[in-house]
């Protein structure tokens, strides 16, 4: 009828939620200081640029409730699934996401990304290490403050140069 309210589709539960003419808009790259930060993280570990997407794709899921939530919904949790669910979310190749997630992969061998074998979602197979969402939300992050917040400094060596003398040469 004339002047009859249109009922809307219901929005997809997004973590961006944008929306332009009625189709769904990519989500941003994040801003200052989450996406500078991400990219000094990914600089350190020397991740390429599947890596680092996949990394930033973790940290969003990790800070955001609504994908979390959307995450649950797909249970399956062996390797291969996982593999080309994340391929699929993050519109990246198939064969580089296999690399980056290989267990001998940047991103498990970084310590960055954990993995659980016992899980029984992709939002608790997979997850950042814990401390990493919390500071790449902090302005300023650098190469000095992200090592000092997750190396510890080793203590002075205890060895001296008299310690070698054995090995100076024949006596």
């Amino acid at each position: 009828a004339p002047g009859a309210a249109r009922s809307q589709p219901p929005r997809a539960a997004l973590p961006h939620g944008r929306r332009h003419r009625g189709r769904p808009k990519a989500p941003r790259i994040p801003g200052s200081p989450v996406g500078e930060n991400i990219r000094v993280v990914a600089e350190l570990a020397s991740f390429n640029d599947v890596d680092a997407a996949l990394l930033r794709f973790l940290l969003t899921m990790a800070g955001n409730r609504e994908l979390r939530q959307l995450a649950r919904w797909y249970d399956k949790t062996d390797h291969g699934a996982m593999v080309e669910a994340l391929a699929t979310v993050t519109a990246l190749p198939l064969d580089d996401v296999a690399r980056a997630f290989a267990l001998d992969g940047p991103l498990l061998t970084s310590g960055l990304v954990l993995l659980r074998d016992d899980a029984e979602d992709l939002t608790e197979r997979l997850a950042v290490k814990p401390g990493l969402l919390e500071m790449v939300r902090t302005p300023g992050l650098d190469r000095a403050r992200l090592l000092a917040r997750f190396l510890s400094e080793a203590k002075p060596a205890s060895l001296i140069a008299e310690d070698f003398e054995h090995l100076s040469g024949p006596r």
